[in-house]
């Protein structure tokens, strides 16, 4: 991670985001985050249609679901990006309390990002499918 001046570079910031267009690093954190939320998505569709809800409750528990379903994993990234980028500010026992943070809130995710998943390009091996994950 690069700096400019005592401020980290946002362009490399960029590199720990999930993302659609980004490294296979990302492709891969991003695939398993969207499979997540278009699971979430039905399953908060099915509980409002169970739930005998009405929109606009049942267009907002179906986001809430959605939410609680990715939300740890975008945090898990941000927090994965801010140790990486702040590594040579940070003295060891907080490097790995934030490493240890994320990877509480979501391990897959995290490694997906570092690299420990393979990548989208050469997929994942069966116990990271990200088109076979339960939660």
């Amino acid at each position: 991670m690069t700096t400019t001046g005592t401020h980290p570079d946002p362009i490399a910031a960029a590199a720990y985001v999930p993302s659609r267009t980004g490294s296979t690093h990302q492709q891969l954190a991003f695939q398993r985050i969207h499979n997540r939320a278009v699971e979430a998505f039905h399953a908060g569709q099915h509980d409002a249609a169970r739930l005998d809800l009405k929109a606009p409750d049942a267009h907002a528990h179906t986001v809430d679901t959605i939410l609680a379903a990715v939300g740890p994993a975008y945090a898990a990234a941000a927090i994965n990006q801010a140790a990486a980028t702040l590594v040579t500010q940070l003295d060891e026992n907080t490097y790995l309390a934030l490493g240890g943070i994320a990877a509480t809130l979501d391990l897959a995710v995290v490694e997906d990002l570092d690299g420990a998943n393979g990548g989208a390009a050469t997929g994942a091996s069966d116990a990271t499918d990200v088109r076979h994950e339960r939660r």
